[in-house]
């Protein structure tokens, strides 16, 4: 390879205010910055800045010096090897041409496009409000309803479809993500005070659920996690109905009330993906609630019940009616499944009673209720209510009564005690 016999040079020309055109402008502005090196020890990578008080700085680096120039003296040859140029601003933000200075503006003011002018901003003159990346001039600010200059979009509920924009002295950051803001309205919405204690100050997050059957509105109690009671309706592994303090003791409820409002909840909660819980889940709560066996056909007939006694004269009483219908088919499956269960379960649950009145529990064999019963291949459970007094006497001391009947049953027995409330 061949050894270049001048000395390479980088210029960079970004702080230099005048423009080199051509051979000729870079030849003459090398002869003006040659001097300055006259002496100098010249290294590849050393840099040096050639200042002029009128025109700015020059900055050179060197590229590749051969062996013989290692001191810049006058005779000394040069080439330059490339130049570093000052950007060219095409798209100029318009507020600092007006400052006279030219800055590169990536942003557009939508309003001023809207009127047939393209008006370009750089970072520090576009204004861009919290929850939007739209860019506006200081002409198009928005102004918050409130008269001041506009600082964030509501992302409420409300504001969300107006595209209403707000001031700081109407802000209100989302409880657990500050980067979300809202307006007072939306906030109070979304985010409503829990209403159960007069002195909790956490987000009543859930609504009271409990339906009116004269009005057919729901009625719809703020509520925060800590203060809501979720009614199971649907089994363990959804989520019940929310009710209030005062709607809570279901218990109260006749089976007619209970049923309607288990359709009428669940009507009430939107989307479709809402169906009607199993007859076993329903049996569930009123056999808690009045400590006695139910069948699963009576309950189908609460529902059935329900749905004749409504002509879809309302929109709740409609729905309610077509809940009812869609899960007929099913409810059927369920008591037809469910017979010859039943009918198996009855019987241990008879050799249950009797095994206790055997060892001399009268009282325990007196207050078991039957529940359900559910068998899986060779697994069996027996599930029987019996009230709290009587769950000692019911396990035995260390489990070892009730222990000792499952085994001779051949049964595993589960015991749920019956609520009063």
């Amino acid at each position: 390879m061949k050894t270049p016999s001048a000395v390479e040079v980088i210029l960079d020309l970004r702080q230099y205010s005048e423009r080199v055109e051509g051979a000729s402008g870079f030849i003459n502005l090398w002869r003006a910055l040659a001097p300055a090196l006259e002496g100098q020890r010249l290294d590849a990578g050393r840099s040096y800045n050639v200042a002029d008080p009128e025109r700015g700085k020059v900055g050179i680096t060197l590229v590749n010096v051969p062996p013989d120039h290692s001191i810049c003296r006058p005779e000394t040859p040069f080439a330059i090897h490339s130049v570093l140029e000052p950007s060219i601003v095409y798209y100029a933000c318009a507020t600092c041409k007006q400052e006279g200075r030219r800055q590169y503006g990536p942003f557009v003011c939508q309003p001023c496009r809207d009127e047939h002018k393209e008006t370009r901003l750089c970072d520090e003159h576009v204004v861009i409000l919290n929850g939007s990346m739209a860019s506006f001039c200081v002409r198009h600010r928005p102004v918050s309803p409130s008269g001041e200059p506009a600082t964030f979009w509501c992302a409420g509920p409300q504001c969300r479809r107006r595209q209403v924009a707000w001031g700081p002295s109407d802000q209100r950051a989302h409880p657990n993500d500050p980067d979300y803001l809202y307006c007072a309205g939306c906030y109070a919405e979304m985010f409503p005070r829990c209403d159960a204690a007069p002195n909790c100050e956490e987000t009543g997050s859930n609504s009271c659920e409990f339906v009116d059957p004269a009005s057919e509105r729901g009625c719809g109690v703020r509520l925060c996690n800590r203060h809501v009671r979720r009614w199971q309706i649907y089994g363990p592994h959804r989520l019940g109905l929310s009710l209030c303090p005062a709607h809570r003791r279901t218990s109260s409820l006749s089976d007619a009330q209970v049923a309607y409002e288990v359709v009428a909840g669940s009507a009430m909660r939107r989307g479709n993906a809402w169906r009607l819980p199993t007859l076993g889940s329903v049996r569930h709560i009123l056999q808690n609630a009045r400590g006695r066996f139910y069948e699963l056909p009576a309950i189908q007939e609460l529902f059935r019940s329900l749905a004749r006694s409504y002509s879809g004269n309302t929109r709740l009483q409609s729905e309610m009616v077509r809940m009812i219908r869609e899960r007929e088919p099913l409810w059927q499956r369920e008591i037809d499944g469910n017979r010859d269960k039943q009918r198996n379960g009855m019987v241990y649950f008879e050799q249950l009673k009797a095994a206790y009145r055997a060892k001399g529990l009268e009282r325990v064999a007196e207050g078991l209720i039957y529940s359900d019963y559910k068998e899986r291949g060779e697994n069996r459970l027996l599930i029987v209510d019996l009230d709290a007094s009587l769950k000692g006497l019911f396990i035995g001391r260390q489990g070892v009564t009730k222990k000792e009947i499952e085994a001779r049953l051949g049964v595993r027995v589960k015991l749920e005690e019956l609520s009063r409330t």
